[in-house]
């Protein structure tokens, strides 16, 4: 056996895999041997039957099979001992290898097209300039949460009269172009959010309405779209398309939700790891939770502005036809087209070359975690979330007590990585979290400390 490669491009080779019958005639013959004393066949004694017709019967197909195995492996070996960077994995050039003959070839000649890993060495300094994002939240944000809050764990009442923020439960029945109901036209009994229709004058509407009232109105104008429509009136989309009747609309009942009031019973309720609070303390825990949610955003603002910078510094150059052919040979997603799959080539490079990016920089700064690490991590997020307790008469935790907490959460922390999904995901926050440590320690980073919705127009002003 042996093999060449040969350079066709800047970042693309083919390699060629040379078999003369010495490579492959033992494993066949041993194979077959194999098949002769299993086999069994009429007029033969199990594992007696002749050699030379076991060899007509399977012999092309033990060929056939043990140049596969072979050709597999120097391929493997050949990128292994060549320390090959590929992209992808080898494709088979069809110009190149002829059409195989069992019957007369003894020697065959095999050929597979590389994708190759441009070099990459990336430069982590602070001439890369970087804008991070302090989100700063007001007191309004605070009310807005707090009403949804006093709203959540409110509780529901049934008024006499409609106004906005009700849900209005009635009948739909459809109507004909004289404003009679349609015979086996559309009925569906289903629920008006006031607060969520599009327009204040359909809005209005729906204010002061009681049971047993009656409306007309066109279903598209209490909806935004025809998602909602379809839930509304409970049909398909077949129905919705050449759907422009008027319906009628009776009350069926008026919901309301009655919010809790802001007193220690709902403290207790929203917060029950943190006893004895008063209503500033509540506003305060309110502002760090919404200050989580914003540093959230800020920080996938801050990891995605890092890519695009060290992306456009690398200027990685890739093998696009190469790479192209390869996801089109390797899709196996029946809705996702050839065109499709170009169609979105430069998005799926420009994730490749990230990819290519960080996986350099996870080498070069030595950035790895390991299994203690995703441990500590479950245990820690358990910790945070158990309330602190006490024994009955008043002491602490003894240190056997903690050691035997210890032992639980490793239970737990074993328990939970075992699924590969959470494992993953778990692994992944934690490279995140170290990238954003060296990114901060290494990059120029400029603070900037922006209400939401400035941020939302500085951040995505060119998106």
């Amino acid at each position: 056996m042996n093999i060449t490669q040969e350079s066709t491009g800047e970042l693309t080779a083919t390699i060629k895999v040379h078999f003369t019958e010495e490579d492959y005639l033992d494993k066949v013959e041993k194979q077959l041997k194999e098949y002769q004393h299993k086999a069994n066949m009429p007029g033969f004694r199990p594992g007696k039957v002749p050699f030379g017709m076991i060899k007509k019967m399977y012999g092309k197909a033990a060929i056939a099979e043990q140049i596969d195995k072979l050709l597999s492996d120097a391929v493997a070996k050949h990128i292994e001992d060549n320390k090959l960077q590929i992209l992808g994995n080898p494709l088979p050039n069809v110009e190149k290898s002829p059409t195989l003959d069992l019957d007369e070839q003894k020697e065959f000649d095999f050929y597979f097209d590389l994708g190759l890993s441009p070099e990459i060495d990336p430069v982590l300094d602070d001439s890369v300039k970087i804008s991070e994002y302090d989100i700063t939240v007001d007191d309004a944000e605070i009310d807005e949460q707090l009403g949804h809050i006093t709203k959540k764990f409110g509780n529901y009442i049934n008024p006499e009269v409609s106004a906005t923020g009700d849900m209005i439960a009635g009948d739909f029945a459809e109507l004909d172009g004289e404003g009679n109901i349609l015979e086996n036209g559309i009925s569906h009994n289903s629920s008006v959010f006031s607060e969520h229709i599009p327009t204040e004058e359909m809005k209005a509407r729906f204010n002061g309405l009681k049971v047993g009232d009656q409306l007309t109105v066109n279903p598209r104008e209490l909806v935004k779209n025809d998602y909602e429509l379809n839930y509304l009136l409970g049909i398909k989309q077949a129905q919705n398309e050449n759907l422009s009747s008027n319906f009628s609309f009776t009350v069926t009942q008026i919901s309301r939700v009655e919010p809790a009031s802001i007193d220690s019973e709902l403290f207790v309720k929203v917060y029950p790891e943190t006893p004895d609070m008063t209503e500033a303390d509540f506003r305060k825990k309110i502002e760090e939770d919404i200050k989580a949610n914003y540093k959230q955003e800020s920080e996938r603002k801050f990891l995605t502005d890092v890519q695009k910078a060290l992306i456009d510094r690398c200027n990685l150059t890739l093998p696009d036809e190469f790479l192209k052919r390869y996801f089109l040979e390797v899709n196996e997603d029946e809705k996702l087209s050839p065109e499709k799959i170009i169609e979105d080539y430069d998005k799926t490079s420009d994730s490749l070359r990230w990819q290519l990016i960080e996986n350099s920089i996870l080498k070069k700064y030595e950035i790895k975690v390991v299994p203690e690490d995703a441990q500590e991590y479950v245990k820690e997020y358990f910790r945070k979330y158990k309330p602190q307790h006490t024994h009955e008469d008043g002491q602490d935790h003894t240190e056997a007590d903690n050691e035997e907490e210890e032992k639980r959460l490793d239970m737990i922390a074993a328990q939970v990585l075992k699924n590969e999904k959470e494992a993953r995901q778990i692994y992944q926050v934690l490279f995140d979290k170290k990238l954003m440590a060296l990114y901060r320690e290494k990059l120029s980073i400029e603070t900037k400390k922006l209400s939401m919705k400035e941020f939302v127009e500085e951040a995505y002003k060119h998106a």
